[in-house]
């Protein structure tokens, strides 16, 4: 929700890597800047600033990175440095598969700022409504079971006894900031407006989470 912004203080002659959830800021940087995107899995809750917990073991996270437009050595570069880093990360030439991959994972978590409670079945027919438009569209998506077992490397584990609180989503909320929904919900029901297919569970949860 804040590319727009920062593309104005970004040089044209200078790399963007989008380390965001959702799949449009790449074609939104794409139009004035080489671009590189990346499926971001990290399991850390920001909520205040200068302060990160990270509930993980193993590694930091996982930053699958490609590029779209441009030079492919800055991303090998960005690779290796998110490796020197104590990421694991991984050149692909698919990358965006990968992020609608996460994509569809990330939907249910409006839930955390909708309604109290999760609601499996709901929770199915989110994913369902997203699996549906993206196959209309023609746009493929990693299967979610390679998925799962490539962001297993991030292992979470506790702080102090206690799991991560939540995900993206709910650290918005707690901040008192405009949250990414209308990217991954939203993104969804835009696209299914496009391409004729309904999304009415994931547009009904949208607007809860405006509420």
């Amino acid at each position: 929700q804040d590319t727009a912004a920062a593309l104005t203080m970004i040089p044209k002659h200078v790399p963007v890597a989008c380390l965001q959830n959702g799949v449009e800021n790449e074609a939104l940087v794409a139009a004035t800047h080489d671009t590189i995107a990346a499926m971001v899995w990290i399991m850390a809750v920001h909520l205040a600033p200068g302060e990160v917990a990270l509930y993980a073991s193993k590694c930091l996270g996982i930053l699958d990175i490609g590029t779209l437009t441009g030079e492919p050595l800055v991303a090998q570069e960005l690779a290796e440095l998110f490796c020197r880093a104590g990421f694991d990360s991984a050149l692909r030439q698919d990358i965006m598969p990968w992020k609608r991959a996460k994509l569809l994972g990330n939907l249910a978590g409006i839930f955390e700022i909708a309604i109290d409670g999760y609601d499996a079945k709901r929770a199915q027919a989110l994913v369902a409504e997203g699996c549906a438009v993206l196959t209309k569209a023609k746009l493929p998506w990693t299967p979610m079971e390679r998925f799962g077992e490539r962001v297993k490397k991030a292992e979470h584990v506790p702080i102090q006894g206690k799991n991560r609180p939540g995900g993206s989503l709910w650290q918005s909320k707690q901040r008192g900031s405009v949250s990414e929904a209308e990217y991954l919900n939203g993104y969804i029901t835009r696209l299914g407006a496009m391409v004729g297919i309904p999304t009415p569970v994931n547009s009904q949860l949208l607007a809860q989470a405006k509420d």
